[in-house]
């Protein structure tokens, strides 16, 4: 296999769970066109036109993309959204080279991470040498899942960066969970709600014990409004369109929130 980025997940995918024979690249080097194999792109997001555009046409439908959400816009642009590899990626991996922390949860014991394309059984089997969890799914059903992990991204990082501006103190994930969940749940329902309207689809009941769970499981995890753009920039310019056509914001906690890190300059990634 092919693994594109040497960060925190490439250097994961590479060291931990490597096979002989796999090649580790760099963001800018060249995807050879006569390799045969998936190639795992564990890259930011603002990499990925690049890549797509340097990866030989034959060697496109071997790209398996390992982004947090929301990437399918991107996707849509290449003809790659229904066709490509996705992972669901719930695991985290504190810094380079440290231990994996599996997405294992009290509400999902049996893990969160998710796979489903071409590639998945492949991913399934890297990602278990390292003894982390990931399920196969339908494309129905994972598409689903990333929404739901877009949501996370994007309730818990918006209320942890403003709350703990305005507290004086940088807040973890699990502080959000434990002293902001009356924040967290109505502004989940809302973006859960939008994405019927937005995605087409949305993720399943349980949404809000699902996600206090997770962020249980990576409770020290620290809260930033980062990628903004990639985050909760793809719902704040949904609600700036409402607001602009005379409809009501489907979305206004969540808009009064981004707002406020935005007046204060705690954004990156516009």
């Amino acid at each position: 296999s092919i693994i594109v980025g040497g960060g925190r997940i490439g250097s994961l995918l590479y060291d931990r769970c490597g096979l002989e024979g796999d090649i580790l690249l760099g963001r800018g080097d060249k995807i050879p066109e006569d390799f045969p194999g998936p190639i795992y792109v564990a890259t930011r997001n603002d990499d990925l036109a690049d890549i797509i555009e340097g990866c030989p046409e034959s060697k496109r439908d071997d790209l398996i993309f390992l982004q947090n959400p929301m990437i399918e816009p991107l996707l849509k642009r290449y003809a790659m959204a229904d066709t490509n590899t996705m992972v669901n990626v719930y695991f985290a991996v504190p810094t380079k080279g440290a231990n994996p922390i599996d997405g294992i949860t009290d509400v999902n014991p049996d893990g969160l991470t998710s796979v489903t394309g071409k590639w998945a059984k492949a991913v399934q089997q890297r990602l278990n040498r390292a003894e982390l969890s990931c399920k196969l799914l339908h494309k129905r059903d994972c598409r689903r899942a990333m929404i739901e992990k877009h949501i996370w991204l994007s309730v818990f990082m918006v209320i942890g960066t403003a709350q703990g501006h305005i507290s004086g103190k940088p807040l973890t994930v699990g502080e959000v969970e434990r002293y902001f969940f009356k924040e967290v749940e109505p502004m989940c329902r809302q973006l859960g709600f939008t994405s019927r309207t937005l995605l087409s689809a949305a993720p399943p009941e349980g949404l809000e014990d699902r996600l206090r769970a997770y962020s249980r499981a990576v409770a020290d995890f620290p809260t930033a409004m980062k990628e903004f753009r990639w985050r909760n920039g793809f719902w704040y310019d949904y609600s700036q369109l409402c607001i602009s056509k005379g409809f009501d914001d489907p979305m206004p906690q969540h808009t009064e929130y981004v707002q406020y890190c935005l007046d204060n300059d705690l954004v990156s990634g516009m």
